[in-house]
């Protein structure tokens, strides 16, 4: 069996550096903002939850400050990427001059049986409309992370 069908948790933690570290590298050098300066951290990954948290792991590489305020979203699904947003959005309206990064994104690892695929995609946010519909069973169990037969 191949890589690409037995996804460790490895395989999605590796993945998530990876693209945490090329994205956060590149926007950081167009920015010209240092990590340092970084006042606000808010990270979505809602299938992978992990621990040290995936905010640790960019505060750590990055050597950010310790009073960085963070909020990580983990488990909640697509809505959280809305969330993000807004939860950056309310922060904002306490602090003055604040530089914030959201770090949004999927693991593809587990939940894909072809990982070759992640490279190859690329979205642009050009609406944001927040609903949700989590009272209704059909959408509360749209998207379960469990066990396969095998345990996996």
């Amino acid at each position: 069996m191949g890589k690409e069908e037995s996804a460790t948790l490895s395989d999605s933690i590796s993945e998530m550096d990876e693209f945490f570290h090329d994205s956060i590298d590149k926007l950081l050098v167009r920015s010209g903002v240092s990590p340092q300066e970084i006042d606000i951290l808010v990270v979505n990954v809602s299938m992978l939850s992990i621990t040290p948290s995936l905010c640790s792991r960019i505060i750590n590489h990055y050597k950010m400050r310790e009073d960085v305020k963070v909020i990580n979203l983990t488990g909640m699904g697509c809505s959280a990427s809305l969330m993000s947003i807004d939860a950056a959005h309310n922060i904002f309206k306490s602090y003055n001059d604040a530089y914030a990064l959201i770090v949004m994104s999927e693991s593809l690892s587990p939940n894909c049986n072809n990982i070759s695929v992640r490279h190859k995609a690329m979205f642009k946010l050009k609406c944001l409309v927040r609903t949700h519909h989590g009272a209704r069973d059909e959408s509360y169990g749209c998207c379960m992370q469990r066990e396969d037969a095998d345990g996996r």
